[in-house]
Order: structure tokens, then C-alpha cells, then sequence
């Protein structure tokens, strides 16, 4: 995707324009969905009843993060 230097001059000044409380959030998110790919690529290498139960586990995880 190419960005024009204006779209990113708005994306910089309204991440400069939110308090530390709400970074936090969106760093705390965007590691936590670091964490869901990694557990699903466990998921996809796992197999029989270990598979089975990475997959509950990674369908438990998810409806927390929702």
C-alpha cells in the first residue's frame, strides 16, 4: 500500500494526541494478537489429540481477547 505524506501526517498527529492509558491499549493489543498467530501456527503443526486440545485452548484464548 502507498501512503501519501498527509495520511501519515494525520496517523502521527492523532497518535501524538492520545493519552499514555489508551498507547498502552493498542500496544497491549497488537501483542496479544502477536501471540494469537503464533499459537495458531502451533495449532496448524500440532497433531492428533495435542492438536485437538491447541485448538480448544487457542478458541478459549480467543473469546477472552473478544
Amino acid at each position: 500500500m502507498t501512503y501519501k505524506p498527509d495520511d501519515i501526517s494525520k496517523l502521527a498527529s492523532a497518535w501524538d494526541k492520545m493519552d499514555d492509558n489508551k498507547k498502552k491499549a493498542v500496544y497491549s493489543m497488537e501483542a496479544f494478537d502477536g501471540f494469537i498467530d503464533f499459537f495458531t501456527d502451533i495449532v496448524a503443526k500440532s497433531k492428533g489429540d495435542k492438536r485437538e486440545n491447541n485448538l480448544q485452548l487457542l478458541k478459549q484464548i480467543r473469546t477472552l481477547q473478544d
